[in-house]
């Protein structure tokens, strides 16, 4: 996956993004927007734990409730129904599936061109991926692999 398509990803969790570089002008010093966190500097961010809020972000995006997208991705409902009560953090393992989700929710709005159709693709039993629905194929990485690759297809025209 392209940075552009992480940045997009990170996007859709809603979270703080990081100031730009001051850049100089002609006459002074200025800054111009936020930009986008790298993937990479979502690894502390990762390892810390995500807001609760970064997966309502993603799951809304879906037409989804934060509980029913925590439950696709093998994320324990208890669990989750309090951090989103108490505006807590998730643990870093549920931070990774929902970095994975909104990963795989930027590209196919991109491989498809609308989060409307995206949605519809990500709901819909596929025939390339066994006939499984892609939203319930990112409880493993495996199955987050097939789906990606099969939006990198779709993204470069290759139909099978």
């Amino acid at each position: 996956m392209t940075t552009t398509h992480d940045e997009d990803a990170i996007a859709l969790l809603g979270i703080a993004r990081r100031p730009r570089t001051p850049r100089l002008t002609r006459s002074k010093e200025q800054t111009v927007g936020d930009a986008p966190l790298s993937s990479m500097e979502m690894v502390p961010t990762l390892r810390k734990g995500l807001p609760s809020r970064s997966l309502e972000s993603v799951s809304k995006q879906l037409g989804l409730s934060a509980i029913a997208a925590g439950a696709l991705l093998g994320i324990p409902t208890r669990t989750l129904a309090k951090r989103l009560h108490d505006g807590g953090r998730l643990t870093p393992d549920a931070s990774q599936r929902v970095f994975r989700l909104s990963r795989v929710v930027a590209l196919a709005t991109h491989s498809l061109g609308s989060i409307e159709k995206a949605r519809h693709w990500l709901q819909a039993p596929n025939r390339v991926l066994g006939h499984e629905v892609p939203l319930h194929l990112l409880d493993t990485d495996i199955g987050t692999e097939a789906v990606l690759e099969e939006l990198g297809r779709i993204e470069h025209g290759i139909f099978v």
